[in-house]
């Protein structure tokens, strides 16, 4: 007798798992890019300073939110809308869950970080900057996020 068990059907993966499975992958790809490009992007401080280090890397991650969200909505989030774009999905949006949590938006010193568009500066397409140490705008110890980086 010639039971073929070993060669038994196997299930037919469908296409809309493997459209999943290929987006979870791709995810995790660029969720490691952005992890290495956070910490090669971080400059040390003769300082050590640690609060000013997480800033620079939060405000990474909140440039990388905001490119996102122009991406899907075709503009960035007004000055009005502020970084509570990112948290609270305007109803305008295309996308109804948020994109950061609402910790995300706050600097290492429990500040919001501070947020314009257009910048103030002509090259610059958004202002992103944390009010630093002393939790005052506009003050010698601001931490201020380069952004000459067109979002795409």
């Amino acid at each position: 007798m010639n039971s073929d068990h070993s060669t038994a059907a196997k299930p037919k993966v469908s296409r809309a798992r493997k459209l999943m499975r290929l987006t979870f992958g791709l995810l995790i790809v660029i969720f490691l890019c952005l992890l290495i490009f956070m910490a090669v992007s971080i400059p040390s401080y003769p300082d050590g300073s640690a609060e000013i280090t997480a800033a620079e890397a939060h405000m990474n991650l909140l440039k990388a939110a905001l490119i996102s969200y122009k991406v899907q909505n075709g503009r960035l989030p007004t000055t009005e809308e502020g970084l509570q774009a990112l948290v609270r999905p305007p109803k305008q949006a295309s996308f109804k869950k948020p994109l950061l949590s609402p910790s995300s938006i706050l600097d290492p010193w429990a500040t919001p970080y501070q947020y314009r568009t257009p910048a103030e500066d002509s090259d610059g397409y958004f202002d992103l900057w944390s009010s630093g140490p002393d939790k005052k705008n506009r003050t010698e110890d601001d931490i201020w996020s380069s952004n000459k980086v067109a979002p795409q």
